[in-house]
């Protein structure tokens, strides 16, 4: 705990710095934010990764940072809402990460079938079943595309999807 409070108080004499230096709307600054919001999510400090989060999204939105600095955000985020158990929010968050992929001339398919299998948990935890079952039939199907239908990955979503049919 002393070393992650050490790293705290580092970020934000960083942020203060550069927060004079280069303003507040500077990707500098929100990478920063994103760093500070990382050590607190680490120390399970879930409401104040939060409060970093859109802090960073704010500075990554209006200065169109790239789209992996964007999205390590947002999905950091919809973690700590599932953390905080805001599983809508979470659920939201995770979308909106599979609509900045598909935006991206960059997206990994890899990465869009992580953020349905995500997607899924959160409308699974909602008690939403169609929405779950369609966030993993369409991770499984990316992933097996990908990978192949017997790729490890594959199975890990499959077992959702039987963890969740035997909840219902």
């Amino acid at each position: 705990n002393n070393f992650f409070d050490k790293a705290i108080e580092s970020l934000v004499k960083a942020l203060r710095i550069r927060k004079l230096e280069l303003g507040n709307d500077s990707l500098e600054y929100g990478d920063s934010v994103l760093n500070l919001a990382e050590i607190h999510f680490a120390m399970n400090n879930h409401e104040k990764a939060l409060n970093c989060l859109d802090e960073a999204l704010r500075v990554y939105e209006t200065q169109e940072a790239d789209t992996d600095q964007l999205l390590l955000a947002l999905e950091m985020k919809g973690d700590c809402l599932n953390e905080t158990n805001d599983y809508e929010a979470s659920a939201l968050t995770f979308q909106e990460c599979i609509d900045v992929c598909h935006d991206s001339p960059d997206a990994h398919e890899e990465e869009i079938a992580s953020f349905n299998l995500k997607l899924g948990k959160a409308y699974a935890t909602l008690n939403d079943y169609n929405n779950a079952f369609g966030a993993y039939r369409e991770s499984i199907r990316i992933l097996s595309e990908v990978s192949g239908p017997t790729d490890l990955r594959v199975g890990d979503v499959m077992f959702e999807v039987g963890v969740l049919m035997c909840d219902q």
